[in-house]
């Protein structure tokens, strides 16, 4: 499975959420606090992560255990590993998201 992270995702998850930290759409701003490029909110990848794993088991979990280990750049191709207990997000076979999931 694949995710892509583009500037319209991010912008709509902006939106919705009323995140509109500069981090996420100013590459001057981005690159001021050493990042090469605006990068995604966690959160969209962690709904992303919850999503792809709720219609793959059509259960919703009861706790999400998330582990943000590396930004991800806007625009990227996430490849996702999912099984029924995580999720393995890599961006150039660089880990970036760990979830662990439960359910009852």
């Amino acid at each position: 499975m694949e995710w892509l992270i583009t500037c319209q995702k991010v912008q709509a998850f902006s939106a919705l959420s009323g995140d509109d930290n500069a981090l996420h759409h100013d590459a001057t701003f981005a690159q001021q606090l050493g990042f090469e490029q605006p990068i995604a909110h966690g959160m969209l990848l962690m709904a992303l992560a919850e999503g792809a794993w709720q219609q793959r088991y059509e259960v919703y979990p009861t706790t999400m255990r998330c582990q943000f280990v590396y930004p991800v750049p806007i625009p990227s191709v996430i490849t996702v590993r999912l099984t029924k207990k995580e999720i393995h997000a890599y961006n150039a076979e660089q880990l970036v998201l760990h979830v662990v999931f439960e359910e009852e």
